[in-house]
C-alpha cells in the first residue's frame, strides 16, 4: 500500500494533537509568573521559590505556586501557574497556608482570633557542640537587638526554640499557641523582618518545622 506524503503529514499532525502536552516546569512557572509581574507593571524582583501545591483545587487543576518577597507593607506577593496550561494569576492570602491545604483554603485574614508565629531565622543543629553553643549565642544576641528595635506598643515576644534540625529565631511563639496581634502590627514586624515567614495559628499547637 502506497501511502501519499499528504496523507503521512495529515497523520503526523494529528498524533502530535492528540498528544498531551508536558507539564509546565519550575523554570517555565518562574517565566510565567515573572512575565505577569512586569504585565502588571510591578517590580517583585526574583521569586524566592517555587513549588507544587500537593493537592488539586476544587476543579481538579494543579498549580505551581511561585512566592516572592512580601511587599513594603508586610503583603504577602506570590502568583499561582496551572501547572498543565501555563495560565497565570495573582496569589491571595498566605502562600504557606495555601501549600498547606490548597488553593482554595480560607485566607488567614478571615480567621477568628488572630494568633500568628513569626519564623524568622534558623541554624542547623548538626554541628559540633562548639558551633552549636556559637549558633546559640548568635541567636540569642540576634534576638535582645530585636527586642530594643521592636515598636513600643508590640510585644517584644522573640525566643529561642530548638526544633530536630536547627535552633530557630521565633516571635510570638507562646508555647506553640501562637500570638494575637493586629493586622497592622503583623506588617510592622514584617517590615523589620522582611525574610521572615508568618506561620497561623488554626486552633491546635503548631510548629513551624
Amino acid at each position: 500500500m502506497h501511502w501519499s506524503p499528504l496523507l503521512i503529514l495529515l497523520s503526523a499532525v494529528l498524533v502530535v494533537a492528540c498528544e498531551r502536552p508536558a507539564p509546565v516546569t519550575q523554570v517555565q512557572a518562574e517565566a510565567f509568573a515573572d512575565a505577569m509581574v512586569t504585565r502588571q507593571g510591578e517590580d517583585w524582583g526574583r521569586s524566592r521559590q517555587a513549588r507544587v501545591l500537593p493537592s488539586p483545587d476544587a476543579q481538579g487543576r494543579v498549580w505551581w505556586q511561585v512566592i516572592y518577597r512580601p511587599g513594603p507593607e508586610g503583603q504577602y506577593r506570590w502568583m499561582a501557574v496551572n501547572r498543565d496550561t501555563g495560565w497565570t494569576r495573582v496569589g491571595r492570602g498566605d502562600p504557606d497556608v495555601k501549600y498547606q491545604r490548597g488553593l482554595d483554603a480560607v485566607d488567614p485574614a478571615d480567621r477568628q482570633p488572630q494568633r500568628w508565629i513569626l519564623l524568622i531565622d534558623e541554624i542547623a543543629s548538626d554541628a559540633s557542640a562548639d558551633d552549636v553553643k556559637k549558633s546559640w549565642q548568635e541567636l540569642s544576641q540576634h534576638a535582645a537587638r530585636r527586642q530594643e528595635a521592636a515598636l513600643a506598643h508590640i510585644p517584644a515576644a522573640y525566643g529561642i526554640r530548638r526544633s530536630a534540625h536547627s535552633y530557630q529565631l521565633l516571635w510570638g511563639w507562646n508555647d506553640g499557641a501562637g500570638t494575637e496581634i493586629a493586622d497592622e502590627d503583623r506588617q510592622a514586624l514584617s517590615r523589620l523582618h522582611p525574610e521572615a515567614r508568618w506561620i497561623p495559628w488554626t486552633g491546635d499547637t503548631v510548629s513551624p518545622e
